[in-house]
């Protein structure tokens, strides 16, 4: 049922997950100058693509599985268990990717070509959206736990 407050959660965290997209994710100051570092791409702060970046497509990858999860667990409300494990599964994806993310973008200023030295690493707003994303899969996975025991209940008293 698409009226449940649960969907609304997995809505959020879905949207969520899409604004990682348009925003950057840290910004790294230098002698060089200043570089901003987004999901797929190193610019400068003009907006010039850096040549010497390989870029990882692992954060692309680890947004698409959240959606994706998010997308299924929307529609899969007469199977309340499976919306709870594929909650936990997201979960446990966040709080992964949050620690690979992390891991990545302390490594990026040594793989340029060349490296970067004297650099400080400034994070941006945007990774929140990470920590909300995660949030609401928790609520949303609450809520349908909450669904199921109420429906034990009633069918214990029958």
């Amino acid at each position: 049922m698409i009226q449940r407050i649960q969907t609304l959660f997995w809505i959020l965290s879905f949207v969520f997950l899409l604004l990682l997209f348009p925003f950057s994710l840290a910004t790294f100051k230098s002698m060089n100058g200043e570089f901003i570092l987004y999901l797929n791409e190193l610019t400068t702060a003009k907006g010039e693509t850096i040549d010497g970046f390989s870029p990882s497509y692992i954060p692309a990858i680890f947004i698409g599985t959240l959606l994706f999860l998010d997308f299924i667990c929307i529609f899969l409300f007469k199977n309340r268990r499976m919306q709870i494990r594929l909650s936990s599964l997201s979960i446990l994806l966040h709080i992964i990717f949050i620690i690979y993310l992390f891991y990545y973008i302390d490594g990026v200023p040594v793989r340029l070509n060349p490296p970067m030295e004297g650099y400080t690493i400034h994070f941006s707003y945007s990774l929140l959206f990470i920590l909300v994303s995660m949030v609401m899969n928790v609520m949303a996975a609450n809520f349908v736990k909450k669904d199921e025991d109420l429906i034990r209940s009633a069918d214990r008293i029958r």
